[in-house]
């Protein structure tokens, strides 16, 4: 009978403690409005109703949002022209690639690059290693990197912010999606080598 009954009191408190946790734990909307250094990201993202209705319903999802600090440094990236002119096609690609499938705490990067697919299934953006992929890796310190298919880098941080469909990470730049070959050239200032391929496919 006292085995039965601590047996039953255990169970009650560990179904509380799960409640609780679950209970105590934002939807995204509440952890996006809780975090003031996100608001430009909220704003973003919001105006794009379909992606930010779907992340709202999602399980298992980990988001890379850039910081206010990165909005301020849009006009001095290859991401700037598009913003400023507002090209819907090219911000919502933007967003997609900033959203990676599972659970991807900090802790699951080490010191060898991993590569995460993300919600960007465009096939206008692609790169060498197969497309539409974040690589992350963790340099000493420890630091978290998150580089894009065009090599460039954003800092983690502020790690693991749990909400009910996954996990927000707090990144200090945007990452640019990978792109063609003949698109990311100019980048890069090989547009001698990019003409060749190009007028080779003529």
């Amino acid at each position: 009978m006292r085995l039965a009954l601590s047996t039953a009191l255990a169970a009650l408190v560990s179904f509380g403690s799960v409640a609780f946790a679950q209970q105590d734990t934002k939807d995204l909307t509440q952890l996006l409005q809780s975090n003031k250094n996100l608001s430009e990201f909220t704003t973003l993202l919001t105006s794009y109703g379909d992606i930010y209705a779907n992340l709202s319903f999602q399980s298992d999802v980990t988001i890379l949002a850039p910081d206010n600090d990165a909005f301020n440094k849009i006009p001095y990236s290859t991401l700037g022209p598009a913003f400023e002119a507002n090209q819907s096609q090219i911000v919502r690609s933007v967003l997609q690639y900033h959203v990676l499938p599972g659970l991807h705490p900090s802790t699951s990067y080490n010191g060898t690059f991993s590569f995460d697919k993300t919600w960007l299934q465009n096939t206008s953006y692609t790169n060498v290693t197969g497309g539409q992929m974040v690589g992350g890796v963790q340099q000493s310190g420890p630091v978290n990197i998150f580089t894009s298919g065009v090599g460039s880098r954003s800092t983690l941080v502020t790690p693991d912010l749990r909400f009910t469909g996954g996990i927000v990470h707090v990144i200090d730049t945007f990452l640019i999606p990978p792109q063609t070959f003949i698109q990311t050239v100019p980048q890069f200032n090989l547009t001698a080598a990019g003409g060749a391929v190009e007028n080779a496919y003529v």
